[in-house]
């Protein structure tokens, strides 16, 4: 009879907890910004140009972002990132944030609300903190059009590797 008692009673634990953990899926704990920092594959300071969400299966909401501003990573000055879940962080387009994110694919990111990640009118201690003690890195251009003052240069088209310019047949600048 007691184990009957005490089997039931457990179940019933069991339950309420499963209900809680289902009603209440992302639990954010803060962290410093160091941990948000080492957690992260690259943080961008960046506008939103689109928001798309997607309605098949999980929801997820990819969007395309400019980079204004990176650390640990040399990024292309567009990036997608993906969030979704739970613990989905939230985008409008025209908005600015300062961004801790993880690789999915080349240029193709996520990121998710309990990862440091703030609208950027709100970052001024994370960027004071990135300032001091991140690694800057660039937004980078994949290629870059000169006009025709540079038309003996192979067809006016450079391509940036560093901080030299390299023509389309392989000499440098």
């Amino acid at each position: 009879m007691k184990n009957a008692v005490f089997s039931k009673s457990l179940l019933v634990l069991l339950v309420v907890l499963t209900a809680t953990i289902a009603a209440f899926p992302c639990r954010c704990i803060q962290a410093s910004l160091k941990t948000y920092y080492q957690r992260a594959d690259a943080v961008v300071a960046a506008k939103v140009l689109s928001v798309s969400t997607s309605t098949e299966g999980d929801e997820l909401t990819t969007v395309k972002l400019e980079i204004m501003d990176a650390w640990k990573k040399d990024l292309p000055k567009e990036i997608e990132v993906v969030t979704g879940t739970s613990c989905i962080y939230i985008f409008q387009t025209g908005e600015e944030h300062l961004l801790y994110l993880k690789n999915r694919t080349s240029n193709n990111f996520t990121t998710m609300r309990c990862w440091g990640n703030l609208p950027l009118d709100k970052s001024q201690k994370s960027l004071n903190w990135l300032k001091k003690y991140g690694k800057k890195s660039r937004a980078e251009l994949s290629s870059v059009y000169l006009p025709d003052f540079f038309g003996e240069l192979s067809g006016n088209l450079l391509f940036e590797t560093g901080d030299w310019f390299q023509i389309d047949d392989g000499d440098f600048l």
